[in-house]
């Protein structure tokens, strides 16, 4: 119905944070997958970092996130990989799923080249500190 008339796609959730401190905001430049390591690269357009940051009053950490099955499944030593291997700044549950289908949706050109993707997060947690997980 829309086609190319849409120009973004907008997700906001909650993440675990393997930067940063509870209360933080994560945007993802890609989405890793834990689970079959394809990654997805999003487009954030003329996202203006310092502006969103001074407004929020809170820190704000762009890098990779990690999209895991279950907080049942994170591990340390693998969270630690991606953190400093991919250089994740945190991990969910669905960001890839949407990712993936904007995605596609590029590769069918049923949106514009340029459509913008963003993936914006709360920390809600600290899976890699005992004292702020979800354990």
């Amino acid at each position: 119905i829309f086609g190319k008339k849409i120009r973004s796609f907008n997700a906001i959730g909650k993440a675990g944070g393997l930067v940063g401190n509870k209360g933080d905001i994560l945007i993802a430049t890609r989405i890793h997958s834990d689970e079959s390591f394809e990654v997805v690269n999003n487009n954030l357009g003329n996202l203006n970092i310092k502006l969103i940051e001074e407004k929020a009053k809170r820190p704000i950490h762009v890098g990779p996130m990690l999209t895991v099955a279950g907080t049942v499944l994170q591990n340390s030593i693998l969270l630690n990989l991606y953190k400093k291997l991919f250089h994740c700044v945190g991990l969910e549950m669905e960001g890839l799923h949407f990712a993936k289908e904007v995605k596609r949706y590029k590769e069918l050109s049923l949106v514009r080249d340029d459509f913008v993707s963003r993936f914006a997060y709360y920390t809600s947690d600290l899976p890699l500190d005992p004292e702020n997980n979800l354990r």
